[in-house]
């Protein structure tokens, strides 16, 4: 299997070993100019627009945290097909950081707490 992971960043950095055990990893798509041209674990960092249009691959995960929804809605404008776009990585803990928030506010409300979340 041959895959697209769209971030560069930190969060890629993690999740590298876990998705190179599915398959092959042949780029990162990023966003950042600077970054293209340039490797990560050997594979070539490139842009959106060159991954995802000109290589061949079976899935894009998105390894970017931030973001998470505006990167997809990019791969499905640059022609992605939607069962190929992987967001499971993150969307859970995504999730799960949005629960906590909310219920942090809601505490400091019950506590009378002034704080800005």
């Amino acid at each position: 299997m041959k895959i697209i992971m769209f971030g560069a960043g930190a969060s890629a950095r993690m999740l590298y070993e876990k998705v190179a055990q599915k398959g092959e990893i042949v780029a990162f798509a990023d966003n950042d100019e600077k970054k293209w041209g340039t490797s990560l674990f050997g594979v070539p960092v490139c842009a959106p627009q060159k991954c995802l249009i000109d290589m061949q691959y079976d899935e894009v995960i998105i390894s970017a945290f931030c973001g998470l929804e505006d990167i997809r809605r990019q791969c499905l404008e640059l022609g992605v097909p939607p069962q190929k776009i992987i967001t499971s990585y993150f969307a859970a803990s995504k999730e799960s950081r949005i629960m906590f928030v909310k219920n942090l506010s809601a505490l400091l409300n019950e506590y009378e707490q002034e704080a800005d979340v």
